[in-house]
Parts: C-alpha cells; sequence; structure tokens
C-alpha cells in the first residue's frame, strides 16, 4: 500500500502499537532516494532489488530459512515490475516489511539509502514525522441546523446527539418552555405589520431583541456540547457567522475552544469541505505548539536534564524518565539492552543479534508518552558533533 507524509503520520498514530512492537521473524525497513522523472528511475529499481536481495541475506544470517526470507519480500519484489509504481515517484521511498505486512511510502523527503534488519521497524530517519495528530471537534451552528463531528487527520464523523438542539426555535424552546417565543414572516400586507416584518407570539407574547435570542441561543448551544462531547481537552472548530461566533464566544465554557473559526453557513459547505477547512486551523496550531516545545527543549539542552551518554539514554527510555529524544535521522549505534538488570552493551561494529540503539530509545520513547524530534528540526546545533540527546521528565 502507498501512502504520503501525512499518511504515515496518521497511520504511525493509528498504529504506534504496531510500529513500535517487536516483529516476528524481523523487521525490514528500506528507505531510498528516487527520481521524480520517469525515464530515470531505472536505478532506483535496481537499487530497490539491491535493497531486498541484501535484506534477504540478513535474514538468512538470523536464521530465517531462504525459501521465507524470498516469501517475506515477495510482495515488495512486485514493485520492480509495475510501471504505474514508478511513474509517480516524489523524494524518496520508504518501505515496511515483516511477516503478513506490507507498506510503502512515497515521500516529499529524500533519504540516504539503507536496508536494516532487525527486531523493530527503523524509524529514527522518520523522526520529523512521527506527529502525534490530534483528535479534535467541529461544531456547525446556524439558525437552522446544528452539529457536532469529530476530527482527527483524513477524516471527519459525525457524532450522534441526543441533546443538542436541532435549530434555534428548539432551543429557544427547551431554554424556556413556558416562555418559548416563536417567529415568523407575516404573508404579504398583513395587518399592522410592515412587508416581512416577523411576528412573536407565544405564552407571554414577549418580544425579544434579535440579539438577545442569539444569545440565549448560544447558550443553549454550549451547555448541551459540553454535556454531549467526552473529551474536553480536544480543540473545538466552530463553523457559523461572524456576528455569531462572537456571541458563542462570550457564553462559551468550552475549555479548548479556538479562536480561529470557519466563517459562513455550514448549510452551504460539503463534508469534504468542513474536514479540510476545519483540520488546516488544528494543524497551524498543532504546528506552531511543536515549535514551542522544541525552543523550550532546546534551553534544556546544557542543563542537567540533558543526557549525551547513549547508555543512559537507552535506560531513561525504557523506564519511562525521558520527555524528549533528539537524533540524528542518520546516525546508528549498535549494541544491546537487556531489561533483566537494565544492562547496555554498546559495539564499534555491528555484531550479530545487535540491535540499533537510537531506534531503540526512540520506540521506548514513544511508547512512554515522550516526544521524539529529528536534530534537523533545530534551527541551530546544539552541541557540535553530538548527534542524539535526551531530555529527562525529572
Amino acid at each position: 500500500m502507498v501512502g504520503d507524509i501525512h499518511e504515515f503520520s496518521e497511520d504511525f498514530t493509528k498504529n504506534l502499537k504496531f510500529f513500535t512492537q517487536k516483529q516476528v521473524p524481523k523487521a525490514i525497513t528500506i528507505y531510498m532516494p528516487t527520481s521524480k522523472v520517469w525515464h530515470e528511475t531505472s536505478k532506483d529499481r535496481i537499487l530497490l532489488k539491491n535493497s531486498l536481495e541484501q535484506a534477504e541475506k540478513e535474514l538468512i544470517i538470523y536464521g530465517v530459512r531462504s525459501t521465507d526470507a524470498k516469501e517475506l519480500t515477495k510482495n515488495a519484489k512486485k514493485l520492480l515490475r509495475r510501471e504505474e509504481f514508478w511513474k509517480e515517484m516524489r523524494d524518496g521511498l520508504a518501505l515496511f516489511i515483516s511477516e503478513n505486512f506490507f507498506k510503502f511510502y512515497k515521500l516529499d523527503k529524500s533519504f540516504k539509502p539503507m536496508s536494516v534488519v532487525q527486531d523493530y521497524f527503523f524509524l529514527t530517519p522518520l523522526a520529523s514525522l512521527i506527529e502525534r495528530y490530534p483528535d479534535y471537534y467541529v461544531l456547525t451552528i446556524s439558525q437552522n441546523d446544528v452539529d457536532i463531528f469529530k476530527g482527527s487527520y483524513g477524516s471527519l464523523s459525525r457524532i450522534s446527539t441526543k441533546k443538542v438542539p436541532e435549530n434555534i426555535a428548539e432551543a429557544l424552546w427547551m431554554d424556556e418552555p413556558e416562555k418559548s417565543i416563536q417567529m415568523k414572516t407575516p404573508k404579504k400586507g398583513g395587518r399592522n405589520a410592515p412587508k416581512g416584518a416577523p411576528i412573536y407570539h407565544g405564552h407571554g407574547a414577549v418580544k425579544e431583541s434579535y440579539k438577545n435570542r442569539l444569545t440565549r441561543y448560544a447558550r443553549t448551544v454550549n451547555r448541551d456540547l459540553n454535556e454531549e462531547v467526552t473529551d474536553r481537552n480536544l480543540p473545538l472548530v466552530v463553523v457559523t457567522t461572524s456576528f455569531f461566533y462572537y456571541i458563542y464566544r462570550e457564553v462559551n465554557t468550552y475549555p479548548n475552544l479556538l479562536d480561529d473559526f470557519i466563517e459562513g453557513s455550514p448549510e452551504n459547505m460539503t463534508i469534504l469541505e468542513l474536514e479540510d477547512e476545519s483540520w488546516e486551523i488544528v494543524r497551524s496550531i498543532f504546528t506552531r505548539e511543536i515549535q514551542e516545545d522544541i525552543r523550550k527543549y532546546r534551553d534544556m539542552l546544557h542543563t542537567r536534564k540533558a543526557l549525551k551518554n547513549i547508555k543512559e539514554i537507552v535506560t531513561s527510555s525504557y523506564q519511562a524518565r525521558l520527555e524528549a529524544l533528539f537524533v540524528e535521522p542518520d546516525e546508528k549505534v549498535w549494541g544491546n539492552f537487556f531489561e533483566d538488570d537494565n544492562r547496555v552493551t554498546v559495539s564499534s561494529e555491528r555484531e550479530p543479534d545487535d540491535e540499533e540503539l537510537l531506534n531503540l530509545s526512540l520506540i521506548n520513547t514513544l511508547r512512554n508518552g515522550g516526544k521524539v524530534y529529528s536534530l534537523n528540526q533545530l534551527e541551530e546545533s546544539i552541541n557540535g558533533e553530538q548527534s542524539y540527546t535526551g531530555i529527562l521528565r525529572y
């Protein structure tokens, strides 16, 4: 299967447990640069073919039978003969292969060619793409309709609501049923009323200003929204007119209402338009938060919370003590980690059964709720030749 950068991030977020678990019999990860010009892709095919053959040889060294090794790479080899696959390439290609699993991503990111066979997928080259995209809510409000949606990157679905009013008339009736005010436009030539003027009637026949009615409407929607949603920490994007948004914001009690909103009538928008426009708002805020995190961690890089020793980084990541990990995407440190006694060995050159320790630290950091960044995301070098740094939680 194919995916771009955003799809990789979404897949990784939704399948974090799978991508960070030990694979059987081994995990094969291949990265390679690719050409966007079709007639120049012959060298890319050769590179992929050689990478797959190298992976098969490594599998055999690990004790996998030759027939099983070839079976494992069979689906990836089919790409070599698929002309359509090579016609729409990007800057780089990433492949993930294990038993009963194969997925590739054409990415707008170039890679140094590498084929890695070990217990876990090799993820450090994608450190800058591992973003945990947040879920969020979308509240659409017009006088005729109210809806709540839950979204994430690439999806937006309506929440089945029981309490939220369907429209302004129902909201005002729910708010004060004994004083409900109905509004209708009189027929042409109605007595004692100018053409098109609204007539208010109901118990008490109390006439309200238009803004007061909308304020009551906003309060009802706000109250019912807070009772309906399950996670009030998620960002909330509102879709409505500019006039009503500022009324709604004045009465809002939802803790994470975003200042940015989608202006216009939601009745004139398709679900895809709602999805695209709401995601752009959430993504821009999420991107700013990432940059703020990076600046915060950069300021901590020269404090006692910063770890520069690979053995300390490996053990701290396993013990859930790392809040953040910065890695050089192409750096590799081979060795082993023994969980029973928290012992780490480092090899000067890769030995049989070695695991890449920075990748293992990255995986453990993610498993334990920490954050991972590429050193390339920093605006400046953090420590000369240092190619990895961990930031302790405490």
